[in-house]
């Protein structure tokens, strides 16, 4: 018997986390069904991504965007747009709905998806930041595996399979220090210098938060929610050769490092 293809859904599918996992996908083409794509206003990436990988479901958030893609003659795709078209196609049946939207835009969206998904693949912090008290219950209830995206959560998350929670001491996640590590003076900063991330291309609003350190303030407590630690026992260290994501340390002194 032939193994069925793995369904999944990608909310963010023209950004960073979206378009590297759409690569990995066409690497494995007989291992993956691409059910929905949701993107915001990338009309021309997005028309690629739907005439190679040829999904059930498309999102954008205006219906002006959804008539210029439906001019494009394209194969027979059910159309969603505005904040009721994400959460419609965030709930088509799938083995994974990978969650890369910026903000909180997606918390309904994933709240409903929970009756329609085995795996929910978040990259998206802000859901956890705001609703995560919410969420991470519910989905324990519905039985759906929660799966952090993020470099640092999937590192952590890697980590405590080697080291049972009551023998951790403390998780420590890293962070470059941003654009200003080595700045004397925070003043007259533009947003060009802002945006410029020693080490990482990103979006503009996460590359933001890693030069104000917003960033890892949500992802402690996104941490908090998906490995239900205490936050006494959740750090941060600037690492700005951005060799180690995290590491586990045990009580006895041993320490695991991704």
């Amino acid at each position: 018997m032939l193994n069925k293809k793995i369904k999944i859904s990608i909310l963010g599918s023209t950004g960073s986390i979206g378009t590297q996992a759409l690569d990995v996908i066409s690497a494995f083409p007989d291992s993956f069904e691409i059910i929905g794509l949701a993107a915001s206003s990338n009309i021309a990436l997005l028309s690629k991504q739907i005439k190679r990988f040829k999904p059930k479901a498309i999102y954008m958030s205006t219906k002006q965007h959804i008539n210029t893609l439906k001019d494009q003659n394209l194969d027979p795709i059910n159309y969603h747009y505005d904040s009721q078209g994400l959460i419609d196609i965030a709930c088509y049946d799938t083995d994974i709905l990978l969650v890369a939207t910026p903000g909180n835009q997606s918390i309904k969206a994933v709240e409903k998806a929970l009756d329609h998904t085995k795996n929910l693949a978040l990259a998206s912090k802000e859901i956890l930041v705001v609703a995560g008290s919410f969420i991470m219950p519910l989905a324990k209830q519905k039985n759906v595996t929660v799966l952090p995206v993020d470099s640092e959560h999937a590192a952590i998350h890697q980590l405590l399979k080697h080291s049972h929670k009551d023998l951790v001491k403390k998780v420590t996640l890293s962070a470059s220090g941003g654009p200003f590590l080595n700045r004397d003076t925070l003043e007259n900063i533009t947003v060009k210098e802002a945006l410029k991330h020693p080490n990482w291309s990103m979006g503009s609003k996460i590359s933001i938060d890693s030069a104000t350190m917003m960033n890892k303030g949500f992802e402690i407590i996104e941490a908090h929610h998906l490995f239900e630690l205490p936050y006494d026992q959740l750090d941060a260290i600037i690492h700005p050769q951005s060799i180690i994501h995290a590491f586990v340390e045990q009580h006895d002194g041993a320490i695991f490092a991704h």
